[in-house]
């Protein structure tokens, strides 16, 4: 993939066919000079998708029809941008989980993870931060009135795996933090 960003600030996610090209910035109507790619980048993108046994998910498209493919009885909302699935456990418990397409500051998309907590009263953030510490995720960040667990990663030369481990993580600790701070799915 190829990352190009308008000196408008929009930012493009391309194929490797178009390197070397131009297109016209659907911001502000300029033409942007695709770079073209060096041999070292064509023979990397060559045997990284040919050691892969899995389909790679090199854009934002691609997550999310892997996503609507693998939870397409688990999709609660579909935002074009976004993707909200409940996780369900074996107990018969679920967890939603939010997936979204984020651009970094240099315009470099990434994949956003998210998994609402609760209403959390400030007097135990810090017990539920040292909870969170001691697991392998992302951090706590507080959208709305509620905490969430979240976990951010680059899009491009991503196998399936890569991702849903990922949200398999973030579902069980948010759903872990909730049991045990919030009394599970009460809010």
């Amino acid at each position: 993939m190829i990352f190009v960003k308008c000196d408008c600030g929009k930012s493009y996610q391309l194929s490797n066919d178009k390197a070397g090209k131009r297109l016209k910035c659907r911001g502000c109507g300029n033409p942007v000079k695709i770079p073209k790619l060096n041999e070292d980048e064509v023979s990397q993108v060559k045997s990284s998708s040919k050691s892969s046994g899995q389909d790679s998910l090199d854009s934002w498209d691609d997550v999310r029809a892997f996503i609507l493919s693998k939870y397409s009885g688990s999709i609660q909302d579909d935002h074009g941008e976004s993707l909200t699935i409940l996780k369900f456990w074996d107990d018969g418990r679920s967890q939603m989980v939010i997936i979204s397409s984020r651009a970094s500051q240099s315009g470099v998309p990434w994949i956003c993870i998210k998994s609402p907590v609760g209403i959390l009263p400030v007097e135990i953030l810090p017990r539920v931060c040292e909870t969170l510490s001691e697991k392998v995720c992302g951090g706590l960040i507080k959208f709305g009135d509620r905490y969430w667990v979240s976990q951010s990663m680059p899009i491009g030369n991503t196998s399936q795996d890569e991702l849903v481990c990922p949200l398999d993580v973030v579902a069980g600790v948010a759903d872990s933090l909730e049991e045990v701070f919030v009394g599970g799915d009460a809010q």
